[in-house]
């Protein structure tokens, strides 16, 4: 094997060795040992296999110039193949660290400096933010050019606090749980959970007939939304209704959406019953619900309303 330093083949110096299958170099100086372009800083073994810039960035494998187009801020070791590559980088900028796919940043911006790495893939990135401890993961459209900047879209978040954001949902929750985005993105697939949500609610003591004006002295709400069915808690008191007809408590926070009757048990004080006392609360397509009084006859007997010291509280659950 011949050996070539300074255009020299062939000569022996201190702490080089070449067996004949081996070259075998014994670095014992004091000061910086270079290897590379001492004047440019720059690495380039093999024609290509192992880059590094100036910048200290390193890529391996490389059959392009991406590894050069990283900014000042962003020290990165890039693997690439052909078209594609994956990175681990960090911003000293904004103190994050990222796992980038198709993708390079050549800014010191976290998200907006990204740009696309493949000319036909889709691009991904991870990124962990020492500033919040947040770990943020990121989705992006296909591929429109190599060198073309990336619109990256958050699509969860794993906060500090332990707790998991999707995609539109709060990323700043407390406690350990998982966030749904407060408007609901609903999936077509039956086995897909696509909305939690808790609130309240203030429910109404109104007439079936006329709705009237009512005074109240309580009125409390509560509900639990898990996909498609809704769990409600109500507590109603009046002192007083001018209303006609029966008693319709309105308010409901979500509509009820088929022609399902949903039924729910009630307690109460100072109501009035007819017939069976076995009253119930019954929801069907709408955001008001009637209590019943008699469920046993072919024609159930409703609560009328009445201008007196009254309370019903319950529970009800129905689907949307």
């Amino acid at each position: 094997m011949a050996i070539t330093l300074d255009g020299t083949t062939g000569i022996t110096t201190p702490g080089l060795t070449n067996t004949g299958t081996e070259t075998i170099v014994n670095l014992t100086t004091t000061g910086n040992t270079i290897l590379g372009n001492a004047s440019t800083d720059t690495l380039n073994v093999g024609n290509g296999d192992l880059i590094k810039d100036a910048s200290g960035n390193l890529s391996i494998a490389s059959t392009n110039t991406n590894a050069n187009s990283w900014q000042a801020n962003n020290r990165a070791c890039q693997v690439i193949i052909g078209t594609n590559s994956t990175s681990l980088s960090y911003n000293n900028n904004v103190n994050n660290s990222s796992w980038a796919t198709h993708a390079y940043n050549n800014t010191s911006a976290a998200i907006t400096g990204w740009k696309y790495d493949s000319p036909a893939l889709y691009a991904g990135l991870q990124q962990f933010d020492g500033a919040t401890g947040n770990y943020n993961w990121y989705k992006a459209p296909i591929s429109t050019g190599v060198g073309n900047a990336i619109t990256f879209t958050t699509a969860m978040t794993l906060n500090a606090n332990g707790n998991l954001a999707l995609q539109g949902g709060t990323t700043s929750a407390t406690g350990v749980g998982i966030t749904f985005p407060a408007t609901q993105s609903a999936s077509t697939d039956a086995n897909t959970l696509d909305d939690y949500e808790e609130g309240t609610w203030t429910p109404t003591w109104l007439g079936s007939s006329t709705a009237g004006s009512t005074a109240y002295s309580a009125q409390v709400g509560r509900y639990t939304k898990v996909g498609r069915l809704v769990s409600l808690y109500f507590d109603v008191a009046i002192s007083s209704a001018t209303g006609t007809g029966s008693v319709t408590i309105g308010g409901v926070p979500f509509a009820s959406g088929n022609q399902v009757i949903s039924a729910g048990s009630i307690t109460s004080y100072g109501v009035v019953y007819t017939g069976n006392t076995l009253a119930s609360a019954f929801l069907s397509a709408a955001s008001s619900f009637v209590i019943y009084s008699s469920i046993t006859t072919a024609n159930p007997s409703q609560v009328a309303m009445a201008n007196a010291v009254l309370e019903l509280a319950g529970t009800l659950t129905y689907t949307i």
